[in-house]
């Protein structure tokens, strides 16, 4: 029974399988089965093991295949002590390594052990040797990396090719520890919610090493430049930081492969809650894209879009500044084309305090989303204002007015009140908040990195907007809403589901802490009793990744 677990444990595993094409269950999903086959399978060679080495100690037996037999079944177990959610967690390297030898030492020692049931054994290993040719072909093939791939009819014609692992890259350094990278590769295309595999064999202790990561946006009509948001740890993503000579590095010699995961259309709802933590606004930000860009050709159905995305500083809004500015070009195409898309953007900071960073002109308070009203919402700018710029006689009143004429759900006095300004939401006036700051406060401001936006359509009419702060323009800046301390998600899914015209969908991308509240949150507002009053019954979405 372990011989024959062998050939499904492998299919399972295998990023290229036919599982996945014919069932449209991602490989991601599959690895539920991978696991469960691997204990059954761990497990009846315990009990084969135990069963008989009791009468073959007592006989004194040491014959190679009893030996063998051991050196199998001390790989497995090993390969399952290696294998637990901490140890993938903290040393994902170590995992992979260990993996892939422990496998091997157990495929080898069960052959030599039973050759008789050798049958089973070479199905695997086939398996596993099919999906490794392919996912190199695949490498080979998308970075143009193989001589026989490679086309020299751009260098007949004196055309610069972008081919080769160093072409197409770049890499910036956004925070201390995080960095996008942009990657652009001839012919190769995705969709929204997938991810693909990088890798840096040049960085690498093994050629063979890749790491998923999560595209953060989606191929436009003049580019098909990858955006990925990689948040700095050990390992691999530390290397890369120490390989970066400046905060925008081009050339490094990165690899790609994908894309995989199947992506689900969003387009059919007619309100999408989207939740994110942190870089997992990767997940989130392609199908806020998609959606929008769907919606300014006419293929979307959707007449709400929320995004709510956690972040720790004000600043890590220049991480998606230039995504956002793009939906803002494409939410404005919908209008023209009577497709228009209610849409909004909550940042909820959740560690900034006030008196280290700026806080955006527009923001509102807790106690002011729970009734306190326009004037706490002003005495709110003032006092950080006041934290911003110490000096009195440096300070001037022109802050107030901006929050005074800016979108009324940013100041309005509960948060129903809030959702439904926005659902008739008009542009802020034409104000640049940084012309609304003191200069003490404007050097603060943190500018974004790389600000030419490579790979991104530019503004309508061949015109760039201005720059609104951090990398966003005035547009969408308007559509910005800025919060302190953590979303009340439930109240959040309520007022949207209440709202919603009809299938109402919520996906969610970012730490365990955050799914586990969506759920939770979903869960709460989507019951029997709720359907029951005519509340749209809720789709819910979840993207785990290397998990």
């Amino acid at each position: 029974m372990s011989f024959s677990q062998l050939p499904i444990i492998l299919l399972l595993v295998s990023k290229n399988n036919p599982i996945a094409s014919l069932t449209g269950i991602t490989y991601q999903k599959l690895n539920y089965l991978h696991r469960a086959s691997s204990r059954v399978c761990l497990l009846t060679s315990w009990g084969h093991a135990l069963l008989w080495t009791p009468d073959v100690w007592e006989i004194g037996d040491t014959r190679p295949y009893l030996l063998w037999g051991i050196a199998a079944l001390t790989g497995f177990t090993m390969l399952w002590l290696t294998s637990f959610r901490f140890i993938r967690r903290m040393a994902w390297e170590f995992f992979i390594v260990s993996h892939i030898l422990f496998s091997l030492l157990y495929l080898i020692g069960a052959y030599f052990h039973w050759s008789r049931l050798s049958y089973w054994v070479w199905p695997a290993m086939l398996i596993w040797a099919f999906d490794r040719c392919l996912r190199f072909i695949k490498v080979a093939y998308i970075n143009k990396i193989s001589p026989f791939i490679q086309s020299r009819l751009d260098a007949k014609k004196g055309k610069r090719s972008n081919r080769g692992p160093k072409r197409g890259v770049k890499v910036e350094l956004l925070e201390h520890d995080v960095m996008r990278v942009t990657i652009e590769r001839e012919g190769w295309s995705w969709k929204a919610g997938q991810h693909a595999f990088i890798s840096a064999p040049s960085l690498t202790s093994s050629p063979h090493e890749s790491h998923p990561f999560s595209i953060a946006n989606i191929p436009t009509s003049t580019s098909n430049a990858a955006s990925f948001l990689i948040r700095v740890h050990s390992g691999f993503t530390k290397r890369l930081l120490q390989a970066l000579h400046s905060d925008v590095e081009e050339g490094l010699p990165l690899l790609i492969e994908g894309p995989y995961g199947y992506p689900h259309s969003l387009d059919s709802y007619s309100t999408v809650v989207l939740l994110a933590g942190g870089t997992g606004v990767t997940f989130t930000s392609s199908h806020f894209l998609q959606i929008l860009q769907n919606a300014a050709s006419g293929r979307s159905a959707i007449k709400h879009l929320h995004l709510v995305w956690h972040i720790r500083h004000v600043s890590h809004i220049q991480w998606i500044a230039p995504l956002l500015n793009l939906a803002a070009e494409y939410a404005t195409k919908a209008e023209q084309t009577g497709a228009g898309v209610d849409w909004l953007v909550d940042i909820y900071v959740t560690k900034s305090p006030s008196a280290n960073e700026p806080w955006p002109p527009n923001a509102i308070s807790e106690p002011e989303r729970g009734g306190g009203g326009l004037e706490s919402g002003l005495g709110l700018a003032d006092t950080l204002l006041e934290r911003i710029v110490p000096d009195p006689a440096s300070r001037s009143s022109t802050p107030l007015s901006f929050i005074s004429h800016s979108r009324s759900h940013s100041i309005s006095h509960s948060r129903s009140q809030s959702r439904s300004h926005s659902r008739s939401h008009s542009p802020a006036p034409s104000y640049r908040p940084d012309e609304l700051l003191t200069p003490k406060a404007q050097q603060v401001r943190i500018p974004l990195l790389g600000d030419e936006q490579d790979g991104y359509e530019g503004a309508q009419n061949g015109e760039e907007e201005e720059d609104a702060g951090w990398g966003l323009t005035m547009k969408a800046w308007s559509y910005v809403r800025w919060n302190k301390g953590r979303a009340d998600l439930r109240e959040i899914v309520e007022e949207d589901a209440r709202e919603a015209e009809g299938a109402m969908n919520v996906s969610v991308c970012g730490p365990v802490q955050l799914l586990q509240a969506s759920k939770k949150a979903v869960r709460e507002v989507s019951t029997m009793q709720s359907t029951r009053e005519g509340l749209m019954t809720i789709d819910f979405f979840e993207e785990t990744l290397g998990a």
